[in-house]
């Protein structure tokens, strides 16, 4: 029996859709924090994060192909991993990124920030102006480890969301035929 239709096999499947989706949420973080400087990045940006529920319903889809007999559960539970090990993975290239590639990135989305409050006072309450300020004054940036681990947690938490809605209806369409 390969390991496709293994049911009991669900971290060898998720383990090997982890470097893809990890690549794909590295290059979804660049575009969108860029897109300032590249506005197109936006609307990749925006294509890139919707079709994240779709390139899940297939990766789950596949898996509810392949297995005789599928659960909700079995299926959210390689969501669940598969964003895991993708989350893992562009949480490891995002801290080289920021502690590396561009370590001033978030200094200078800081800086921008604050000057747009400045010149643009109604866009935001003064105690966010004043806490902005005050960050950049101290130097408590968030660090490279910070963002990178901020970013895995999102993930992880956002595909734990996401797969149970998709492995629940993959799950009954498979039932229903």
């Amino acid at each position: 029996m390969d390991n496709q239709s293994n049911p009991s096999d669900i971290f060898g499947r998720a383990a090997r859709i982890g470097p893809v989706a990890g690549a794909y949420f590295t290059v979804l973080f660049l575009c969108a924090a860029y897109s300032g400087m590249h506005p197109l990045l936006s609307i990749l940006t925006l294509v890139l994060f919707l079709s994240v529920p779709w390139l899940l319903y297939r990766r789950l889809s596949a898996t509810a192909a392949a297995v005789a007999k599928v659960r909700t559960v079995t299926l959210w539970t390689e969501g669940i991993y598969s964003f895991l090990f993708g989350g893992l993975i562009m949480a490891l290239l995002v801290y080289v990124w920021l502690r590396f590639v561009d370590p001033g990135y978030m200094r200078n989305q800081l800086e921008l920030a604050a000057q747009l409050m400045r010149d643009y006072p109604q866009s935001a309450s003064p105690d966010l102006r004043h806490t902005v300020e005050a960050v950049l004054e101290q130097g408590s940036l968030p660090g490279a480890i910070q963002m990178a681990m901020s970013l895995f947690w999102t993930v992880t938490f956002t595909g734990a969301v996401l797969s149970l809605p998709v492995a629940f209806i993959i799950a009954k369409i498979k039932s229903s035929r």
